[in-house]
């Protein structure tokens, strides 16, 4: 934005910092950013488990984006997660994911005789990825026009709303 003069400073919205890139914005520490992904992941969390998803690659998936958002390297728990770290997870928060991710869905549903399409599967992943990373995006460019405890306020009403969501109703009191 500063070099089509569309902003005085390259300087982050969120935390200050001096150069603002993409990679930065993905991975940019502030508080907000940081409750922001935390909602986003639980959001994708919950698409994964609707989808049916194999356990392991639900928890490779979750675990190596927080990972990569605190610039660690990932620990992971399949050979598909290890085929997607060689390629980059900078790579999958823009979309090139691995072909093996899909594979390895196909043959879980094979296994558990679900009948679902590893093909949709693939592309709604795909989809929550890049809404995911366009949130982001807007989270940042939300900064400049939002106060921060708003922002902060928001993320944290979304987080235990996605929390409360994941935990279902089975532990609710029955309505006689």
């Amino acid at each position: 934005m500063k070099q089509t003069k569309k902003r005085e400073s390259a300087a982050c919205p969120r935390c200050g910092y001096e150069l603002e890139t993409t990679t930065h914005i993905l991975q940019c520490p502030q508080q907000s950013s940081q409750l922001q992904w935390d909602s986003d992941i639980c959001n994708l969390r919950s698409v994964l488990k609707e989808l049916k998803t194999h356990p392991d690659i639900m928890e490779d998936i979750s675990s190596s984006i927080n990972a990569w958002i605190q610039a660690n390297p990932p620990s992971m728990l399949t050979q598909v997660g290890q085929h997607q770290t060689n390629l980059s997870w900078n790579n999958f928060m823009h979309g090139f994911v691995h072909r093996s991710w899909r594979k390895t869905q196909m043959q879980y549903y094979k296994q558990c005789n679900i009948n679902k399409s590893s093909h949709k599967w693939s592309l709604t992943l795909l989809q929550q990825i890049l809404k995911i990373t366009r949130g982001q995006w807007d989270h940042c460019n939300e900064a400049l026009h939002k106060t921060n405890t708003q922002l902060v306020l928001d993320m944290s009403t979304n987080i235990e709303i996605n929390t409360q969501y994941d935990l279902g109703t089975a532990d609710l009191l029955k309505m006689t």
